[in-house]
């Protein structure tokens, strides 16, 4: 018979290679060494994290837990610690603890990685126009004033006649609030969109028609009724244990006090403990440091990517719209580009062609990174140029597109951009230009013709206009012209806005199909012009000299042809001077003259042969 203590050491070294470090009883620190994880920094390198007091700290690793060596000692003043250990391979095992004066760490395994391969895109996104929606604001397809997918199965047909290849749905998982982005339950449609059901059979519809489509994962949080969150909360909850550590929660080193981002509160109590959450106390941040997050956000990403785990994708969707993909660790953004590397590498292991767009609000320098991180990320730099443009401003377009664009090659050689004219969560570009069409047309026409993948928010189409607060700039797609009719929404069911929505105006599905200058027929024309000539989405940009409120660019590629762009910023009409031998595409202008006249606002597209 074996002694008692052999046994029980036993059973404390298994535990101790195999379970994650729990915070104690009150789901406060530990008074010994706290590892919270590691980070893929590239192909071979890893930067272990952990908190200790001042002190002097040593690191073992090894492929052997019982035979850790000591690979760095190092005398720290920070309690939050950081070592980055180089030389690891990938897809090897390795086991690795802290020592520190309070006390050593239990012993950590992970496997190393492969390489991340930052260029191999979704190459079909490259050339594609997408269209994004409120599902709830769309078109109601079963009569009770909501938005949904039987409305958005029914309503493929519009899309497919405007030109668009791909759908992004805005949040449409269970959720609390209208909005959708606090999350109850990842595997769940919600059920005024139709549940789970209607999402299969617009599925279905999406793909007889042709059109892909990329749904909105919010991973940055949830919701603070969700089942995670609840049973993170106590110690008592059945589930403490393995939800604890999926959230962050302040320990005795952070200052509740600090502003977020923004200037905002970030950090909020439950009763017994500070919860971080940027976005509000009903949405609580995921904690990404933590191994069980990251495994559960990738089963999630399987879950819709391929349903049925057979490789056959017919019934998944295409990819996934990332929301606020830069805010997933504002401490440490080497934790937030670490895990949209770790999760992009999941997803293409899954579906090689999925692909992946960051919402990554910042600068064009910041977006620039993500770029390795993820197929593409939203160009919010460049949609405000192009507005501030459109009002008049003397702004280079094509030089300022070329310098992003510098950038990005450094993180990405073979880098999607992703351009917008105005989201879910800005005014509509129609307000931004003060209603005038002729601004709107410009803004649209130059939109649609420099490089990028574009995405058309829904209504943007139309000019409907909407300004902050949110419910006014998320009003139902106007389908006709008494603003009233089968399937539309009825904002009055969910708190939300009509103001903008008003009979006769001429901003109406049914009355621009009808007027062949209309706003909506421009973008038909302009989408048909950018398809049979892909070197839009991709190709070189060329500024070109012209007066003073005439822009224009050349367009080149590897193609028999190159275009000639040309923009009048004025409300007073131009004659101004074209090489002989072009062809006029958007408007059939006659260029043989050598002189061609621009409308107010007006653009001109002119391909010529090599």
């Amino acid at each position: 018979m074996k002694k008692w203590w052999v046994v029980v050491f036993a059973l404390a070294f298994v535990v101790s290679i195999t379970t994650p470090v729990l915070l104690d009883a009150k789901g406060k620190e530990p008074a010994i060494t706290k590892v919270e994880d590691y980070i893929e920094l590239d192909a071979n390198s890893v930067k272990f994290l952990f908190r200790t007091e001042p002190g002097t700290v040593k690191f073992y690793l090894g492929e052997n837990p019982r035979k850790l060596a000591m690979v760095k000692q190092e005398n720290r003043y920070d309690y939050r610690q950081g070592l980055v250990i180089d030389g690891l391979q990938p897809g090897r095992k390795y086991y690795y603890k802290v020592k520190a004066a309070q006390g050593s760490s239990p012993v950590h395994s992970f496997v190393k990685l492969g390489g991340f391969d930052a260029d191999k895109k979704a190459e079909w996104a490259r050339t594609s126009v997408f269209y994004f929606v409120y599902l709830r604001s769309f078109y109601d397809g079963n009569g009770d004033g909501i938005g949904d997918f039987i409305g958005l199965k029914e309503k493929l047909g519009y899309l497919k006649d405007l030109g668009i290849d791909a759908v992004w749905i805005l949040p449409c998982f269970l959720s609390v609030g209208v909005h959708g982005y606090d999350i109850l339950d990842y595997k769940q449609i919600r059920r005024d969109y139709g549940g789970m059901e209607a999402y299969r059979e617009f599925l279905k519809e999406a793909r007889k028609q042709g059109i892909k489509v990329v749904l909105d994962l919010v991973v940055n949080h949830t919701s603070y009724m969700n089942r995670w969150f609840s049973q993170a909360k106590y110690p008592d909850n059945e589930e403490y244990d393995k939800y604890r550590n999926f959230y962050v929660w302040a320990d005795r080193f952070d200052n509740t006090n600090l502003a977020g981002p923004w200037g905002q509160k970030v950090w909020f109590n439950n009763g017994e403990d500070d919860f971080y959450a940027v976005f509000g106390s009903n949405m609580p941040d995921l904690n990404f440091r933590y191994p069980g997050v990251r495994e559960e956000i990738k089963k999630v990403a399987e879950f819709w990517l391929d349903p049925n785990g057979d490789g056959d994708f017919s019934d998944g969707v295409d990819g996934f719209r990332l929301d606020a993909a830069k805010h997933i660790d504002d401490k440490m953004p080497e934790v937030t580009h670490s895990w949209w590397k770790e999760f992009t590498t999941h997803v293409k292991s899954i579906n090689p062609n999925a692909f992946i767009v960051g919402e990554c609000w910042t600068s064009s320098s910041e977006v620039a990174k993500y770029m390795g991180d993820m197929d593409s990320a939203f160009n919010f730099d460049l949609a405000a140029h192009i507005v501030n443009f459109a009002k008049g401003l003397p702004f280079d377009l094509v030089t300022n597109i070329n310098m992003m664009y510098t950038q990005y090659r450094k993180y990405s050689p073979n880098f999607i951009d992703s351009t917008f004219l105005s989201n879910h969560d800005m005014n509509r570009v129609a307000s931004e230009l003060d209603g005038d069409p002729g601004k709107i047309r410009l803004a649209t026409a130059v939109f649609l013709t420099l490089p990028g993948t574009p995405f058309i928010y829904y209504g943007n189409e139309l000019g409907q206009l909407g300004a902050k607060p949110d419910p006014n700039i998320r009003e139902p797609l106007d389908w006709y012209a008494s603003a009233e009719g089968p399937g539309m929404p009825n904002p009055r069911k969910w708190g939300g806005s009509m103001v903008n929505c008003r009979p006769h105006d001429g901003i109406s599905v049914e009355e621009q199909q009808k007027d062949p200058n209309s706003l909506l027929n421009l973008h038909k024309k302009l989408i048909k012009i950018r398809k049979a000539h892909p070197i839009m989405f991709y190709g070189n940009y060329t500024k070109v000299e012209t007066p003073s409120g005439i822009y224009g660019y050349e367009i080149t590629g590897n193609v028999k042809y190159k275009l000639l762009v040309i923009h009048n910023q004025k409300d007073q009409a131009r004659k101004i001077k074209v090489p002989v031998g072009g062809k006029e595409l958007l408007h059939g202008v006659d260029t043989q003259q050598g002189e061609v006249e621009l409308k107010p606002y007006g653009t001109l597209i002119i391909k010529y042969n090599k």
